[in-house]
């Protein structure tokens, strides 16, 4: 009786110390303290994912050269069971550690013989190795769709939209929700949720790109019913769980539309202003709480990208420029001089420390700003940063100031 006992407490032993150390291990596992990209395409060290026509390719700076990212013997890469096979629509993409996570969602809408819509749509989050294989569904609703992702210290934390009553036809009440899921554990946690009614209508909670690894920072924005719009700003800490108003109506102070440009810079707002019936997008710079504004730049229309530490601010095709956010120096296109020439290349991302931008490469020699182009004719290709900039592009301090004094398109405040 006792060499049995002595046997089982044994084993018991074994399995706690056992048990013990798959804790520990898994407690003591260490993460990257950053993401390498968020975005549509995602960006690494050495190269860029990205999705075209339903598949995941890699482009290698080193060699230039885009791969189907699958590693299954024979496969010829053109079904849904290829491992680079991806869902049509991919709201964002990053990498972490040796692993891509990838949002995707489609839906489809038919009609019964009632004639009622009916909806059918899948929405999730995957992760999968960087060779394509070992993928893992993380996050699947069959409705709505992933807003936006965040990785901290091995946990990824996201944001996504269901119909709050069923799918129905020309109705846009949203509950959002804000999730977790520690990937030491492989356990999915619901942190916050906000549901949609009359008075919350066509709603969105954004995750807010930031340095800081003890809070998250997020917007929550909705119409009422009387058409208003209402952003909130808030904080979730990442210790505590506890959440805390920030700002409770950002468009109070920005308008009924303005965008929150959040970078590992820092963040900037865009609002809009009318000005003799044109329109200018005006750009702030601000604390992460969204304080401290202080305007950096304005252009006519257009839009702003964050590029590695810059802005790309496209007026035109001809008209744009960079701003480097931690020097305030900007470059133009040499085509905002001439309004002519060589048109610039798309510009997908920047990789300054590497000094590798992407740009789409297909040569479109003949082609003019607002020519149809009726088929896909991208090719994603690196180049090296600093050559491009030079060629292209033109500090502002070394250009022709009379030209830049007569732009009716942009102006900066004066120092």
């Amino acid at each position: 009786m006792k060499k049995v006992v002595r046997i089982i407490c044994i084993v018991l032993c074994v399995g706690l110390i056992l048990g013990l150390g798959y804790i520990v291990l898994r407690k003591m596992k260490k993460y990257p303290e950053e993401i390498e990209y968020s975005a549509l395409r995602a960006f690494t060290d050495n190269g860029m994912y990205y999705a075209r026509r339903n598949m995941l390719y890699f482009l290698d700076s080193a060699t230039g050269e885009s791969v189907v990212v699958c590693n299954k013997a024979n496969c010829k890469h053109n079904t849904t069971k290829c491992n680079a096979y991806t869902i049509d629509v991919q709201p964002a993409m990053l990498c972490y550690g040796d692993k891509i996570y990838i949002s995707e969602f489609d839906s489809e809408l038919t009609f019964n013989d009632d004639g009622d819509a009916v909806q059918k749509g899948v929405a999730q989050i995957r992760e999968i190795n960087k060779d394509g294989s070992g993928a893992r569904v993380l996050y699947s609703a069959d409705e709505g769709a992933v807003i936006g992702m965040e990785m901290v210290d091995g946990v990824l934390y996201f944001t996504t939209w269901k119909y709050h009553d069923g799918f129905k036809l020309n109705e846009y009440q949203h509950d959002c929700t804000l999730y977790a899921y520690d990937l030491r554990w492989n356990r999915l946690r619901t942190l916050l949720s906000y549901e949609g009614d009359a008075e919350h209508d066509n709603a969105a909670l954004y995750i807010l790109n930031n340095k800081n690894k003890e809070k998250l920072y997020l917007t929550y924005g909705y119409e009422d019913s009387k058409e208003n719009w209402h952003t909130i700003l808030f904080t979730y800490n990442i210790k505590t769980h506890a959440d805390e108003i920030v700002e409770d109506d950002l468009n109070t102070k920005y308008g009924e539309y303005f965008d929150i440009i959040s970078t590992s810079s820092g963040n900037y707002i865009k609002t809009t202003e009318l000005d003799n019936d044109v329109e200018w997008s005006v750009i702030y710079s601000c604390d992460e709480n969204i304080q401290n504004q202080k305007e950096i730049f304005r252009f006519v229309g257009g839009s702003v990208d964050c590029m590695d530490g810059y802005l790309y601010a496209i007026s035109t095709d001809y008209n744009k420029f960079f701003y480097q956010c931690d020097t305030g120096t900007i470059y133009l296109a040499n085509t905002c001089f001439t309004g002519e020439g060589t048109y610039i290349s798309d510009i997908y991302g920047l990789d300054e420390s590497s000094d590798k931008i992407y740009i789409d490469g297909h040569d479109y020699t003949g082609m003019k700003p607002g020519d149809v182009i009726t088929s896909d004719q991208s090719e994603q290709t690196v180049t090296a940063w600093t050559e491009f900039r030079d060629t292209y592009f033109t500090k502002l301090e070394d250009a022709d100031q009379n030209a830049v004094a007569a732009f009716d398109w942009v102006k900066w405040p004066e120092e």
